[in-house]
């Protein structure tokens, strides 16, 4: 089951992405300006569950791609191909 918390917290993440589409930006803008939306993501991530997060995915397309982002820098860091400064 979705709470409402975690649907509060997909619209708002869905409606930072739809703002930079509308703007004409893209993945490139999302990651450089992404830390306010990472916090939330963050909260939601912790309290549900991978059916939860797919459902939320399906509804809600900025979510998806804001998601699918994540992935995929956690997927290049992860296997070298994103390089992470070391401090």
């Amino acid at each position: 089951m979705i709470t409402a918390e975690q649907t509060r917290l997909a619209l708002k993440i869905d409606a930072y992405v739809k703002s930079i589409e509308a703007r004409g930006g893209g993945d490139e803008e999302i990651l450089t300006t992404m830390e306010p939306a990472l916090l939330d993501f963050g909260v939601l991530m912790k309290s549900a569950g991978q059916r939860q997060v797919d459902l939320l995915a399906t509804e809600h397309s900025g979510f998806r791609r804001f998601a699918v982002l994540l992935t995929q820098l956690a997927a290049g860091i992860q296997d070298g191909r994103i390089q992470v400064p070391r401090e």
